[in-house]
């Protein structure tokens, strides 16, 4: 049958897509763990303000809906002799208060956006969505001789 011909190259494409997409995943999260974002300086800030700034309606693993508000928060702290002021940190937790120091990092030439000192959960999360694909590809390339005996 012509159409049972066609769906196995599409599968077979759709798998080898998922591999490669998986891969490049793997790829990308390991080379941001190996080379994280550079940074010219350091500091300890304090934070000056924390505005809500919109949210999201959340589903937990229960399906319970709860509005969860998002936030910037603004720093300041002393470069090269001078003030920085309310400068917009680049993450938020409910932990955080108006008056608390954080360390940050930044870019001379950018000092009105900062990073706070930490570890970065994405490139596990790309590392780990790469490797599902790449398994789920693999799985269904081994599974290719049972689908074609199907067709």
């Amino acid at each position: 049958m012509k159409n049972s011909k066609g769906l196995l190259v599409f599968i077979g494409i759709r798998t080898v897509g998922l591999i490669l997409l998986g891969l490049a995943f793997i790829v990308l999260g390991v080379y941001v763990l190996i080379n994280p974002a550079e940074y010219d300086y350091e500091a300890t800030a304090t934070i000056s303000r924390i505005e809500a700034t919109g949210g999201e309606w959340v589903t937990d693993a229960d399906g319970h809906e709860t509005y969860e508000d998002t936030y910037t928060v603004y720093v300041s702290y002393d470069f090269e002799g001078r003030e920085i002021k309310d400068a917009e940190l680049n993450s938020y937790s409910s932990s955080m208060k108006v008056g608390d120091s954080v360390d940050i990092e930044f870019n001379a030439d950018d000092t009105a956006h900062v990073s706070e000192v930490g570890f970065s959960i994405l490139p596990i999360v790309a590392i780990v969505a790469g490797t599902v694909a790449v398994v789920v590809g693999v799985v269904e390339i081994i599974k290719l001789p049972e689908t074609r005996a199907r067709f």
